[in-house]
């Protein structure tokens, strides 16, 4: 765990120096050192990360001749053939270090690109767009990877560009089919109580009866076996919420609806469309992720594709808040929050991250 607590205790002192300099060019240099640092650290590991065996069997056994046809499961469900075309072009030339190296790369450089053009403080967008993340991106953050795409287009209204976008992250992964009607969401004007009655819905007032409906009905519009299978699995369930499991809910709970209203009273032109469209971003985000929990697989995922609304907001925020009188209180609420996304990262499927291994353990196959 300690490589883990090294390579992200780096980004805080990224995160001072854009919060205390408005050299571009300067933090230009610091974010490469991020993609450099990441896109190693990433791409080289070896045995580690969740679903490791799972995508190292598909890009071995993935050849031209199965991109269309190739089975996940073994059964009627097929992979989705921009990834398995992906897995074979870099297959040609390298192995499934270099796929993990490429496609690393890709997702830390889309990070990147869209934290220098459009945000305000860069790092600190850069540093919560990993925290919000994964330590290891699989499919579906390679998706929503390509869905950041669409923002330009959200901003320009550019449906087209959006269409095509969302096309090719569903080729990527079939759930973010459901990210195509957000088109028209993302740009509605809700005030702040608006925002707190829709979470508040989805959190207390949704009964079970409406959430069994909602999950049939989504996994029935995704085209996934596994996502069927999971959907009955879970409404066949029964469940227990302990006093952790309650806590955890109440913490969320606080924390969203801190930061709708932090967003809704923060000094930011209100007719800024990405900050807007941000915000709906981390709304919707908020409310699915309490309405479709996480222990539905891939469908349980569908939250994911908001994940950039967060700290493209949070950037303007910052922005506005290091020039007020409040600004050490607001560096230091940053800080805590990135600390706390470290640790609930470490929290996720453990014995699947710990102890890392690289491709220059030995031997580098054994966990």
């Amino acid at each position: 765990m300690l490589i883990y607590i090294i390579l992200y205790s780096m980004l805080l002192p990224g995160i001072l120096y854009d919060a205390v300099r408005k050299s571009l060019s300067a933090k230009k240099v610091v974010l490469g050192f991020y993609v450099l640092l990441f896109t190693l650290f990433r791409g080289l590991r070896w045995n580690t990360g969740t679903d490791w065996s799972q995508y190292l069997w598909h890009f071995q056994y993935l050849n031209i001749d199965n991109v269309f046809s190739y089975s996940r499961y073994g059964g009627d469900e097929t992979l989705e053939p921009l990834y398995a075309l992906i897995n074979v072009l870099v297959g040609f030339v390298g192995n499934y270090s270099l796929f993990l190296l490429v496609t690393n790369l890709f997702v830390l450089y889309t990070y990147y690109w869209f934290s220098i053009k459009y945000t305000p403080k860069p790092v600190v967008t850069f540093a919560l767009l990993l925290l919000c993340a994964s330590f290891f991106p699989v499919r579906m953050e390679l998706a929503v990877t390509v869905l950041m795409w669409t923002i330009p287009s959200l901003v320009h209204r550019d449906f087209k560009s959006f269409l095509f976008v969302t096309v090719l992250a569903f080729l990527i992964h079939k759930a973010t089919i459901i990210y195509l009607p957000f088109y028209w969401l993302l740009h509605c004007r809700l005030g702040l109580f608006s925002q707190i009655g829709l979470y508040m819905v989805c959190t207390f007032m949704i009964n079970e009866a409406l959430i069994s409906k909602i999950i049939l009905l989504l996994s029935s519009l995704i085209p996934i076996s596994s996502v069927q299978v999971a959907a009955q699995n879970y409404l066949h369930s029964n469940f227990d919420y302990g006093l952790e499991s309650v806590v955890s809910g109440s913490l969320s709970y606080v924390m969203a609806v801190s930061f709708l209203v932090l967003m809704h009273y923060s000094p930011i032109q209100k007719e800024n469309i990405l900050y807007r469209v941000s915000v709906n971003a981390y709304l919707f985000m908020s409310c699915i992720s309490q309405v479709i929990p996480e222990s539905l697989g891939d469908l349980g995922r569908v939250g994911g594709c908001f994940i950039w609304g967060l700290p493209i907001a949070f950037s303007f925020i910052t922005e506005c808040y290091l020039k007020t009188r409040f600004k050490y209180i607001a560096f230091m609420l940053l800080v805590l929050y990135c600390v706390y996304k470290f640790i609930r990262l470490c929290s996720l499927f453990p014995a699947a991250l710990f102890p890392y291994y690289s491709i220059f353990d030995s031997p580098p196959y054994v966990r």
